[in-house]
């Protein structure tokens, strides 16, 4: 292109010299003027303009190593897909439900590497162990009933596969095995053994309810049928936690049911995992290459300077007149070298180089200083942006963007709504993380089934055999998980609260994301960061669904609890004719006796607390009229 242009040039100027002079007169004219040097001068440009190009490339060769090490412990899921996994004992599905609760609890973790077994009939490794979360996600996305060829559940050849998973030199492996525990093989347990003897500590999570549920099987034609055995009747698909427990205790591990909000997994966080020691694990070593642009950078610079030092006058030629010396024309070049470095300068935007060097705080001084007296300047907005998102001042880098798009250059609109969508979705999930720190209900809500179901036998027993002291025990036992089932309702409901701004702040990045690619359609960082968002979303959705599923079943447990309590306190036979009695002498005036009738009850009979405020009252009363009575003034 640029020999095409010279070439031009030099046509063009050859027709208008002819216009100046007749051909007759243009050799004695051009005698001193030498082609041979005026070609010189061009290439010594184009070749500048090419080396210029090359350095604009950013030629690279070569690279240092750096050594990336981060702090955590292997944790292997173990994921049953056989199609008992699709049973809707808990919703959406088992499988559905367990890979929900994957995505939440992978959010407890920062830096330890994770990875996924999917088995069936026999087992197959889908993620060996990373920590690129991302890849875990898709990878576990990717999960399904049809992963496995081989139908079939077979948990033993599930831990025997998954243990290759695991390097000789980690003295933490845990293993998570995801499972309604109907072990078809029946050597679950012996494979534990085996894996204890390995080092590997296995907790089980139980996915479904003891009664069960039907497996649905989806046709291509839409309609839906229930799975049957090979004896017509259909297979009811209940969970087997005895198998499980026995295999977590093989290997110093524990059971826990996974539940409709995915509690067991937060269970295995908090009283396993949080609790484990973490070693150094030699991630990653990132090859950062090295930079070379400077040498061809150099040699345009030097070309440039060269070439107004070349005369394209004949060095032969002898003239009457004196010949320009070169001086003039290096003179000319430093000015012209002066004023592009001034001009350069000054395109220095202010915190420039604080952003290049990482200095975002000084960035943020420099940029606001100068916007103070620019406020219109948008780019200078759009830097202050950057600068505040990178300090971690999310809502006023939304701020400053917003002020931002106050321009015609599409490229940075596209640029601030992308990078608006990003600052949201990191103020949702920092808002996120802070809800999540205090979530004690999780074991609250875990452990409340199993007392009521204690408490409510022991009850029964108690109203059976009308022992009045094992009725008192009781219903104080009863009063006592009804405060805990309250506390912990009322903290779920907080924790639902919570969750509203983040899913607000997510929906106003998925807005942005959708700004950004109506500027522009092919921006596939856009369209990725709005899958995982919309993903995010919808995950924190389904969990608040599940939450207020498991608050009401925690509602139905303490209404049952209150109705057991009510049950217990109703007054027997002789409280009731005690407070007959009491009635009647309070009505006589013969307050004493009736308070006397209500205490000696009271002592005997604890279902007799129904009636409290009548003696509270009545003893009143006897203290009124027994104190003296002032003598009257003769």
């Amino acid at each position: 292109m640029f020999a095409l242009l010279v070439s031009y040039a030099w046509r063009a100027r050859g027709r208008q010299i002819k216009q100046f002079a007749s051909e007759r007169l243009l050799s004695d004219l051009l005698f001193t003027y030498s082609f041979t040097k005026a070609t010189i001068k061009n290439c010594l440009i184009g070749a500048s303009i090419l080396i210029i190009a090359i350095a604009l490339a950013r030629p690279q060769w070569g690279y240092t190593l750096n050594e990336t090490k981060s702090k955590g412990i292997d944790v292997l899921f173990v994921i049953d897909t056989s199609k008992s996994m699709l049973a809707e004992d808990l919703k959406p599905n088992r499988l559905k439900r367990a890979k929900l609760a994957i995505l939440d609890f992978i959010e407890n973790l920062q830096s330890d590497r994770v990875g996924i077994t999917a088995f069936a009939g026999n087992a197959f490794l889908q993620c060996p162990l990373t920590l690129e979360y991302d890849a875990f996600r898709l990878s576990l996305d990717a999960i399904d009933t049809n992963i496995i060829p081989r139908g079939g559940t077979n948990i033993g050849a599930a831990i025997e596969d998954a243990q290759a998973a695991f390097s000789s030199q980690n003295n933490h492996k845990i293993m998570i095995l995801i499972t309604d525990g109907e072990d078809l093989e029946g050597d679950g347990i012996a494979a534990a053994q085996r894996a204890a003897e390995n080092d590997v500590t296995i907790y089980t999570i139980g996915v479904g309810t003891p009664n069960g549920g039907l497996i649905p099987i989806a046709h291509h034609n839409g309609r839906v049928q229930y799975l049957k055995d090979e004896n017509g009747k259909v297979v009811n698909s209940k969970l087997d936690e005895t198998t499980l427990q026995a295999i977590a205790n093989a290997t110093g591990g524990f059971y826990a049911n996974l539940g409709p909000a995915g509690l067991g997994l937060q269970q295995v966080y908090e009283h396993g995992l949080k609790n484990i020691p973490q070693q150094d694990l030699a991630s990653r070593m990132q090859r950062i290459p090295i930079e070379h642009f400077q040498w061809p950078l150099g040699l345009a610079i030097f070309l440039l300077f060269i070439e107004p030092l070349i005369s394209n006058r004949r060095s032969s030629a002898k003239l009457n007149a004196p010949r320009l010396s070169a001086a003039p024309q290096v003179t000319a070049f430093a000015v012209g070298l002066l004023l592009l470095g001034i001009a350069v300068s000054a395109y220095a935007a202010p915190g420039d180089k604080a952003l290049q060097t990482g200095d975002y705080a000084t960035a943020v001084d420099k940029i606001t200083q100068y916007l103070a007296e620019n406020p219109q300047d948008a780019r200078m907005r759009y830097n202050l942006g950057v600068a505040l998102y990178q300090s971690g001042e999310y809502a006023q880098a939304i701020e400053s963007w917003l002020a931002s798009l106050a321009t015609e250059d599409t490229k940075k609109q596209q640029d601030a709504f992308y990078n608006m969508g990003n600052a949201h979705y990191r103020l949702g999930q920092s808002l996120l993380d802070a809800a999540k720190r205090d979530q004690s209900f999780f074991a609250i809500f875990s452990d409340t089934p199993a007392l009521t179901e204690q408490a409510a036998q022991a009850a029964k027993q108690a109203l059976k055999d009308n022992d009045l002291n094992a009725r008192k025990a009781s219903w104080e036992k009863c009063e006592a998980i009804v405060e805990k089932i309250k506390q912990g309702i009322q903290q779920a409901n907080a924790f639902r609260t919570a969750t509203q701004k983040p899913l607000e702040h997510w929906r106003n990045a998925l807005q942005n994301y959708a700004s950004a690619l109506e500027l522009n359609p092919e921006n596939e960082d856009a369209q990725f960061n709005r899958d995982f968002v919309q993903a995010k979303q919808t995950t924190l959705l389904d969990e608040n669904e599940a939450m207020q599923g498991t608050i009401e079943d925690q509602k139905k447990l303490q209404k049952e609890l209150e109705n057991l309590i009510a049950a217990l306190k109703a007054p027997t036979p002789m409280v009731i004719e005690a407070e007959k009695l009491a009635q009647m002498l309070i009505e006589r005036g013969q307050y004493l006796q009736a308070y006397s009738v209500l205490s000696q009850t009271a002592q005997q009979d604890p279902t007799a607390e129904k009636y409290a405020d009548k003696q509270n009252r009545t003893g009143e009363i006897v203290s009124i009229l027994e104190q003296p009575q002032p003598t009257e003034s003769q």
